[in-house]
């Protein structure tokens, strides 16, 4: 939430001000673009990023074209290297970007230059695979197309849990030695069947670097402009989702909407039909979302699996001829009964317990 020349900046209403500014309503807003905007909390934090963004440029390339990257490191004190996430790198493993393994890292004031072929098609990313750099920021996606034009077009979704107190490097601190927090040990977050996530303190969860975190005070969320996804009444869009994260797996949906699973970790599989899915760090889904309507706004929901806190990533599925607001509805969700049931894919549980979604079927 800093500006590179109006220095501190605030979100109100889904916009973001200077700090200064009183009247919103006679202000111009800032561009989103110009600032890492994260949950829009207002202190500062260290972030590691490729190319002045969070995440970095999307790479979008046709499967089999040459793909040259040079990567300079501006970092003051820290090495780093690029991992290309899913890709094979047969005949060049020494492009594969993990350190003291194929390579040797990207110190500071160094270049390296990233050669290989863009291969199999299918969506990926990339990320530092220094430290916690990626925790950090330091991530983006790598889309590797069929050769040939699609008429759907495509939108990505690229989902990290996020702490605005620290870093990875604190919180791995924590993870091992224990979080104390007003005299008190706090435990791991844990997910629906007892299993712990890790010991990272997370505020919040983005959608392409923005999100919203709810005030321990209010209890409500604050307003920090969200990632929109522009749709128009009758056509169909391919959604690449990718979870950059490093621990926390999140249940995507869309309100009103079926999603038609297509493709996981860059390969195609039988189309089938979901309410929602549940996707792990690293891991990636694509989805084909008919634009069914009615015409108007839904969130996109994607919601973590802990169990005592609300964590929710949020974003907007906005159609063609909508208002330019936010979605009114609470929650959305297709019904989950017993009698009616809801397919999730990769849900790793039989039955959430009573009150939980009610019912889930495995696939």
């Amino acid at each position: 939430m800093h500006h590179p020349t109006l220095r501190a900046v605030y979100p109100h209403d889904g916009k973001l001000y200077r700090y200064d500014v009183t009247n919103t309503s006679a202000a111009t807003p800032i561009n989103v673009s110009e600032v890492i905007v994260a949950d829009g909390f207002e202190g500062y934090k260290l972030v590691t990023i490729f190319n002045m963004t969070m995440p970095g440029p999307d790479i979008i390339v046709y499967e089999g074209q040459r793909l040259i990257i040079t990567v300079e490191n501006l970092l003051l004190s820290e090495a780093v290297t690029v991992h290309w996430h899913g890709l094979h790198q047969r005949g060049s493993p020494y492009m594969d970007g993990v350190p003291f393994v194929t390579q040797c890292p990207i110190n500071p004031g160094s270049s390296f230059r990233y050669d290989f072929i863009a291969a199999p098609k299918g969506t990926f990313w990339y990320h530092s695979h220094m430290g916690g750099q990626r925790s950090d920021g330091a991530f983006g996606a790598l889309i590797i197309r069929e050769n040939y034009d699609s008429s759907i077009e495509d939108h990505i979704i690229q989902l990290q849990e996020w702490s605005h107190h620290y870093g990875t490097n604190l919180a791995l601190r924590h993870w091992k030695g224990g979080r104390i927090v007003d005299r008190a040990f706090v435990r791991s977050p844990q997910t629906l069947d007892g299993s712990s996530l890790n010991f990272m303190h997370i505020d919040s969860a983005l959608i392409n670097g923005k999100g919203r975190y709810k005030s321990k005070e209010t209890n409500d969320y604050n307003s920090t402009p969200l990632q929109v996804y522009n749709v128009r009444m009758g056509r169909q869009y391919r959604f690449r989702s990718i979870n950059a994260g490093a621990g926390y797996p999140f249940r995507v949906s869309v309100d009103n909407h079926m999603l038609t699973i297509v493709a996981t970790d860059g390969y195609d599989v039988r189309p089938m039909e979901y309410e929602s899915f549940i996707i792990h760090p690293g891991e990636r889904y694509d989805f084909i979302l008919n634009a069914s309507g009615p015409a108007a706004n839904y969130w996109i929901r994607s919601q973590s699996l802990q169990v005592d806190k609300e964590l929710i990533a949020w974003a907007i599925l906005h159609y063609e001829g909508a208002p330019d607001e936010e979605p009114t509805s609470n929650s959305n969700r297709i019904p989950c009964t017993s009698s009616s049931k809801c397919y999730v894919l990769n849900c790793p549980y039989r039955y959430y317990p009573g009150g939980r979604a009610h019912y889930l079927s495995m696939t």
